[in-house]
């Protein structure tokens, strides 16, 4: 069910910044303050890894472009997006437009949302659609092959990664850091350490800390529950404390660059026009790291000036609500805020209204990054109640007033 009271986002034309039709500046990507396509390509040096496009790769320079401006407004429905974006994108042309986006909702009707806001909420929804349906893993996942996939389904979803972060900066960061960088650098630029991180977080959290007692000596190599694991992953050597981790990053190797090669070799052309934007793995690293949600971060985000000891409390209640957030809620919470289920922006401006009554609720300026919150909750757990409420609806329409 939807719910329409929740998130109201003022796009008149007189209050509507004109920027948000352009192109988006790539000089405010996170991990580089210099614009790729102000610059030519980085030289080639001994030091230097550089962008040589392959047969098919997607040109860097052109999708920067200052000079493509052709708006392509497509509507999706929210209860087929996924497979209605990927029909969009199997068509190569689609990355030299300016995506705009309508979305349709459960009952046939277009929602009046509009501008970047409701691309990146597209963009998160199409992703949370792919990790569950498409991809295999927890908290970082690889592409499983699935018999309804082929080369252009695939293709198209590398497109729509490629669009997504040149337009709208928005990164799908639950994709396996190992199988990014195999990607965009080689193999050869993976290191152990990176193996074994990423393979932690693509087992489940109670796997994961096994491997790290079993490493450490505090958990016997003959546990039931690390046996039970190499049976689950078809561990083929006799392990024992000399060789646990060359298993391990073996095994990583399988689940996240051997299985998931077919569309690692779908990808490869588009994907590694990345390189221009990130000419290192230590770039590309701290991407991950600067888009992931923590509470700490989203309450470094809010941008207020309380006058009132009313609003100090509220702006205070807020805070200490996204601290404890888990990590799907906060996720949602940020998609309310700014669209997108990862940290992008400069901030969540914060204002104060005093609505009271059965009137009284949060509105959420996404094209902006605005937060109207109520100053008149009675106290922390009337304020907890009505925002986790709005949380757990199970989608939020866009609805622009």
């Amino acid at each position: 069910m939807f719910c329409t009271i929740v998130l109201d986002v003022f796009v008149n034309d007189d209050d509507l910044d004109p920027t948000l039709l352009e192109l988006p500046d790539v000089s405010d990507i996170p991990v580089d303050q210099t614009s790729p396509a102000s610059q030519s390509l980085p030289d080639s040096t001994e030091d230097e890894q550089t962008f040589e496009p392959n047969p098919g790769t997607v040109d860097p320079a052109l999708l920067l472009s200052a000079e493509i401006q052709e708006r392509k407004e497509i509507s999706l429905h929210r209860t087929n997006l996924r497979k209605e974006l990927m029909s969009v994108f199997e068509h190569e042309d689609i990355m030299s437009k300016f995506l705009v986006v309508k979305m349709i909702n459960e009952h046939g009707n277009e929602e009046k949302g509009e501008g970047i806001g409701v691309v990146r909420d597209a963009l998160s929804l199409f992703w949370q659609d792919a990790y569950i349906s498409l991809m295999l893993g927890e908290d970082e996942r690889v592409p499983c092959i699935r018999h309804d996939m082929n080369r252009n389904h695939w293709q198209a979803c590398a497109r729509i990664f490629l669009k997504g972060f040149v337009q709208e900066k928005y990164f799908p960061i639950q994709i396996s850091q190992v199988f990014i960088v195999s990607l965009v650098f080689g193999e050869d630029s993976i290191s152990r350490e990176m193996y074994l991180d990423s393979f932690k977080r693509y087992v489940s959290r109670a796997e994961a800390d096994i491997i790290d007692k079993v490493i450490s000596g505090k958990v016997s190599l003959e546990d039931d529950d690390f046996l039970d694991f190499l049976s689950a992953f078809d561990s083929k050597k006799a392990v024992n404390q000399e060789n646990i981790c060359d298993v391990l990053v073996e095994l990583a190797h399988k689940e996240l660059v051997q299985k998931p090669k077919y569309v690692a070799d779908c990808w490869e052309a588009i994907l590694y026009s990345l390189k221009a934007f990130f000419p290192t793995v230590e770039a590309l690293q701290q991407q991950y790291s600067s888009l992931q949600p923590t509470p700490a971060k989203v309450c470094r985000m809010f941008i207020a000036t309380p006058e009132t000891p009313t609003e100090a409390e509220s702006l205070a209640h807020l805070k200490r609500w996204v601290k404890g957030l888990d990590d799907c809620l906060l996720r949602k919470f940020l998609r309310l805020s700014t669209g997108a289920d990862v940290v992008i922006g400069n901030g969540i401006q914060v204002t104060f209204t005093s609505i009271t009554g059965a009137a009284r609720r949060p509105i959420f300026h996404t094209c902006g990054n605005v937060l109207e919150l109520p100053t008149t909750y009675d106290d922390f757990c009337d304020f907890r109640q009505e925002f986790t409420s709005i949380l757990y609806q199970q989608d939020v329409e866009m609805d622009l007033v």
